[in-house]
């Protein structure tokens, strides 16, 4: 004799009555982030910089958590020069005195963006300003969270693009016959 399920009989069992499902779990991946990276132009010049713009969004069904940089958001750019190096687009040695917070929160379906310009002033390592050379200069945009705000499983997504860099050239004058 078959005996009619209870609802603890149902909640050991593993079905779910919550939100009118009966067992049936949410579609897509808890945790899902994806980052984009545009920009303005393939090719620039101090006369037309190149606007880089990188959004990270939660494709997931939950919440995750990132550190906000006090300064820089929560998504890291580096920019690689010709050469294959890491330039600097900003002075390294001049950055604000402050803590970077932890954490912000990115819900399911939301995006946060960052946007630099680059116009061909770059640093060195110790501060010191020069104009980008002519070449082909990669972006690096990076996005980290995790599940949970003090710790959980860490989740990282990266994403790259290039662009063609043409610094001002001098004028070149025709010469001229003289009479």
């Amino acid at each position: 004799m078959r005996m009619p399920m209870t609802l603890a009989d149902l909640a050991i069992s593993g079905v779910s009555l919550s939100c009118g499902h009966w067992g049936i779990a949410p579609r897509g991946k808890p945790y899902a982030l994806d980052l984009a990276i545009r920009l303005s132009a393939d090719s620039g010049t101090p006369a037309s910089p190149i606007d880089v713009t990188a959004a990270a969004t939660n494709q997931g069904r939950w919440t995750v958590y990132h550190t906000v940089s006090c300064w820089a958001g929560s998504i890291g750019i580096r920019l690689l020069g010709p050469t294959g190096e890491e330039v600097y687009w900003y002075n390294p040695w001049i950055l604000p005195l402050c803590v970077d917070v932890c954490c912000g929160s990115l819900d399911p379906g939301k995006s946060t963006v960052r946007s630099i310009r680059f116009d061909g002033h770059l640093f060195t390592g110790n501060g010191m300003p020069y104009e980008a050379p002519d070449g082909e200069y990669t972006v690096l945009a990076s996005f980290g969270a995790a599940t949970q705000k003090m710790g959980g499983q860490p989740l990282a997504v990266e994403r790259r693009a290039t662009f063609r860099w043409a610094p001002k050239r001098p004028r070149r004058f025709r010469r001229t016959r003289s009479l």
